[in-house]
């Protein structure tokens, strides 16, 4: 049917980069046609629009003895005092059901609330 079965790989493959050139050859001639016709000053920087009422840009003047003369650190450097609680042997660690987390306010858990450390 249509001589498709008579169609070699290499003509199919030959068929198909015709048409990929073609579609990509088309692109670039529209988009080439429609970068002709758009405004050349699309962007802010480059376009002769005035500035909108209100939202002026006003300079602002720096001088150099208005900037300090030596780099500051970003934190000031102050020692601070780490503390380390030593870990104080309590026998072997039973652990907990499951259920003493997964129940709402379980009387269990609020018993051995006081004795988790945390930080």
């Amino acid at each position: 049917m249509f001589g498709i079965n008579q169609i070699t790989w290499s003509e199919f493959i030959s068929f198909l980069t015709l048409c990929l050139a073609a579609w990509y050859i088309l692109l670039l001639v529209y988009y080439w046609y429609r970068s002709k016709q758009t405004e050349s000053d699309k962007h802010y920087e480059t376009s002769d629009a005035e500035i909108i009422p209100g939202t002026g840009l006003q300079p602002i003047a720096v001088y150099s003895h208005e900037l300090p003369s030596t780099i500051l650190p970003v934190n000031p450097v102050e020692n601070q005092r780490v503390e380390a609680s030593m870990y104080e042997e309590t026998g072997m660690d039973e652990g907990m059901e499951l259920d003493h987390f997964t129940q709402k306010n379980h009387p269990a858990l609020t018993a051995k609330i006081d004795d988790f450390q945390y930080q």
